[in-house]
């Protein structure tokens, strides 16, 4: 028996150290957040860097379209939705636990689902209905411009106005809407977004974005991140302008990104792309895996966590529906404002030293910050509209992180790497 005990406690010891190996900063997310990070990883030993994207990125889409955050009294309100790219290497869960942390999203869509089934029925109803009162209309018209000098009671202009009355009242077709969308093209997210401004880009082998996405393509992706208005040009040829606000996860192998980045990464970083993004590289634990059959401890805080989503969509469906959307405004309390500074201060003498190479990327780490702590005080369920310095400071520290790896990726355009290249 006390071996059983034994081994158990190396496993345990074994789990402990890839987990302090991988550096990913759990412990700065809230319990409800970070208790499944924890669990999924000891359950299945997928990689926390996996997880956590993950974890952000549903939390960011179910936020979203419920609040924004004003950073100062003179600008607009920002977004506070997030870009997330996550290299991993096949095999090692990016599609499992896609599924398993997004998956309220996916119910949310087939209930969306289930709406517009019913409204087409009901459309198909209305709008022969509508086709037969109009043929009766046209009649009436007809037969007037016909035997003008037969008809009684209402005059010819009064048919005429009635006819024009039944036009503008036909039946509309409702659309169909989309909140996620996986390893699409941008014509599909552009025209999906025209009808619901709010989603999210989540794959889970983003092979189409990084194969198919042109770099002079980014308009409505940019304007996904920082608001404002795209203009968009339907396929019936009409204009339409919309606000989008979009979630990005993207998850793919390394190879494949790190290819991107080399061949286009230059043009993306010049329009502020990339720039946008939270980089993280998953380190493997194929081969270090141990066989598990007992998931209870994730499975109870995947219940937690995907009630906290259910119950911040059912607060938007309404919004989503109709494409109309009216968010609170979150401001960050006065000390939540000066860890804002420290840590912008602290980034501004990181991009004249070490990490100038991507100082783009630097650049936008602190509205990063303040998204993720406004998204942990929607998440937490805070009544008041101020973000505590508390949830501020624990966002600078994740965005540390993520500024590391993002600095490891992007090594090879620094002045350090081609003074190396130069001296071999």
């Amino acid at each position: 028996m006390n071996d059983i005990y034994e081994t158990i406690n190396k496993i345990a010891n074994a789990n402990k150290k890839r987990e302090n190996q991988s550096g990913y900063p759990v412990d700065k997310f809230p319990p409800v957040m970070s208790e499944l990070i924890d669990t999924l990883h000891d359950d299945s030993q997928i990689p926390m860097e996996i997880i956590g994207n993950a974890v952000l990125a549903a939390a960011s889409m179910a936020c979203q379209s419920l609040v924004d955050l004003e950073l100062s009294h003179n600008t607009t309100p920002e977004l506070c939705s997030l870009y997330l790219l996550t290299l991993a290497e096949s095999g090692e869960g990016k599609t499992t636990i896609n599924k398993q942390v997004m998956a309220p999203f996916y119910e949310f869509m087939d209930e969306l689902y289930a709406d517009y089934e019913h409204r087409l029925s009901k459309y198909k109803g209305e709008v022969e209905l509508w086709r037969i009162k109009k043929k009766v209309l046209e009649r009436e018209v007809s037969s007037a411009y016909k035997h003008p000098d037969e008809e009684e009671g209402e005059s010819v202009e009064e048919k005429e106005k009635k006819v024009r009355l039944h036009i503008d009242n036909e039946p509309q077709k409702p659309k169909r809407l989309t909140l996620i969308y996986e390893d699409t093209t941008l014509k599909a997210l552009t025209d999906g977004m025209d009808v619901c401004s709010h989603g999210g880009l989540i794959s889970d082998e983003a092979i189409i974005f990084f194969k198919g996405y042109t770099n002079d393509k980014f308009g409505i992706l940019n304007k996904g991140w920082e608001g404002g208005v795209y203009a968009h040009k339907r396929a019936d040829g009409t204009d339409t302008l919309i606000k989008p606000c979009l979630t990005v996860s993207l998850m793919t192998q390394p190879r494949v990104a790190k290819d991107y980045f080399r061949k286009g990464e230059g043009i993306a970083k010049d329009v502020g792309f990339l720039a946008r993004f939270l980089f993280s590289e998953a380190k493997s634990t194929i081969g270090n895996r141990t066989d598990n059959t007992d998931f209870s401890r994730s499975r109870k805080c995947l219940n937690i966590f995907h009630d906290r989503i259910r119950a911040l969509l059912s607060q938007q469906k309404e919004y989503i529906t109709s494409n109309k959307f009216s968010k609170k405004t979150l401001t960050l309390s006065a000390k939540a404002l000066a860890v804002k500074k420290q840590f912008g201060n602290e980034i501004n003498d990181k991009i004249g030293l070490e990490s100038s190479h991507i100082k783009e990327i630097l650049s936008k780490s602190g509205t990063n910050a303040a998204r993720i702590a406004a998204i942990f005080h929607c998440f937490n369920d805070n009544s008041n509209n101020e973000i505590s310095p508390e949830h501020m400071t624990d966002a600078c520290d994740i965005m540390r992180w993520y500024n590391e790896q993002a600095k490891k990726l992007f090594y090879f355009t620094s002045e350090d790497y081609q003074f190396e290249m130069d001296v071999k």
